[in-house]
């Protein structure tokens, strides 16, 4: 059985994240894949990138050009709208040198590929949806907006009063192309597939869940004290951990609620904000607690420290799929807080492994924050490592889209075998 994954990185986003680790699960359970990347960071041989320097600056361009012009020439977009204009010049050239049995599309998104390139590709699809984008017109999060579950147009992400805009012109693009395509959908949330029955495009499609999985040999608990004395934490205090990819600007990840919640947080001393994914601004927020910044940590063991030297993690999204911190937390034994929304909903356990907190209610948000750093005697900590162990090992997620890749061109990989 041969797999090409399609993302517009290897490492750097969640996206590329959780396709790299299945990347490698699947290599490690006897599937071969590949993976066609706009921008490599990796030295891993099947990751497949741009072949010269002139095809990096154009890869670097596109990436450049398409927010630009989306901002200055199409009404002033939002940097989470992705009109997919340009083409991927080597998607054709992969196909025939790898010659998959299945391709495996991720977040072809960042100026990857046009939706209409996906009609080159003859070839089994199964889509992983990590956002919204598949199904909408543009957007990868609609932020409360429901035209994708009828028809884009008017989008309030757009800068236009016109229901023909420039999300309607991409839907209606997505439209034509996907009545095409042997495509097999793949939410990772329970809250993902409810969103993609529910949209016109996606509508009627196999869609099935496969959560992400991690590497549990590295995402696993570290002894606290040895944890902070690695980051020069203070090991008396109580730390309540934040983090994401631009954790402190993007909206979406709900570090207002939380700055509004721990405003009113009284009775609780010695507790301090640890925040990574973002570096201290000019003017730091002023709270009733230290706030420590440790910028973006890319490597996974140092990630694992981070958690486990933590005593909760705090995820109040607005929207999320099955964001990678809470599973990664969970690995750790690390409880985990968070709004009842979206995939949330899957990975914390109410009063077990973690907290959920009524919809955006910044005052239950703080109830839960306090309730998991008094109530933890070891019990949520084994909770939170039993629930990873349970659902999140990536072996299992290999195993599972390995059975997937099979079940839809069983006769070739029979022939391959």
């Amino acid at each position: 059985m041969k797999t090409l994954m399609i993302n517009s990185h290897d490492l750097k986003g969640g996206a590329a994240r959780a396709a790299y680790r299945l990347h490698r699960g699947l290599l490690d359970n006897g599937v071969e894949s590949n993976i066609l990347v706009a921008t490599k960071s990796s030295d891993d041989a099947n990751v497949i990138g741009p072949a010269s320097k002139l095809a990096k600056l154009y890869e670097m361009l596109k990436i450049e050009i398409e927010p630009w012009a989306l901002k200055n020439l199409r009404g002033g977009a939002t940097r989470y709208f992705s009109p997919a204009w340009f083409r991927h010049t080597r998607l054709n050239k992969t196909l025939a040198i790898t010659d998959p049995d299945i391709v495996h599309l991720h977040w072809p998104c960042a100026s990857m590929l046009t939706v209409a390139q996906l009609s080159c590709i003859s070839q089994p699809m199964v889509w992983t949806l990590h956002d919204m984008w598949p199904f909408t017109g543009g957007c990868h999060y609609s932020e409360g907006c429901d035209n994708y579950k009828v028809e884009c147009g008017k989008c309030p992400q757009l800068n236009r009063n016109g229901n023909h805009d420039l999300s309607r012109s991409i839907w209606e693009k997505k439209s034509t192309v996907y009545k095409d395509l042997d495509l097999r959908i793949v939410a990772p949330s329970q809250w993902m597939a409810s969103c993609a029955r529910e949209s016109s495009l996606l509508k009627g499609k196999n869609i099935e869940v496969i959560p992400n999985g991690i590497d549990l040999k590295v995402f696993k608990p570290v002894d606290q004290r040895m944890a902070r004395e690695i980051l020069g934490l203070p090991k008396e205090k109580k730390l309540i951990l934040f983090g994401a990819m631009n954790a402190t600007s993007d909206s979406r990840k709900g570090y207002q609620f939380l700055l509004e919640g721990l405003q009113s947080m009284e009775g609780m001393v010695d507790v301090e904000l640890v925040v990574f994914g973002a570096s201290e601004p000019k003017t730091p927020p002023e709270l009733n607690l230290p706030i420590r910044y440790v910028g973006q940590i890319y490597d996974e063991v140092s990630l694992a420290v981070l958690y486990s030297s933590v005593d909760v993690m705090v995820v109040p999204s607005t929207q999320d799929n099955l964001p990678n911190t809470v599973v990664e937390a969970l690995a750790c034994g690390t409880p985990c807080v968070g709004f009842r929304i979206g995939g949330l909903v899957d990975l914390i356990e109410h009063k077990k492994s973690g907290y959920l907190a009524d919809s955006f209610d910044v005052f239950d948000l703080v109830e839960g924050i306090r309730w998991c750093i008094e109530q933890n005697d070891g019990s949520l900590s084994r909770e939170a490592r039993l629930k990873a162990e349970r659902d999140y090992d990536i072996n299992q997620t290999a195993m599972k889209y390995a059975a997937l890749y099979n079940k839809l061109r069983p006769v070739r990989s029979l022939e391959r075998t």
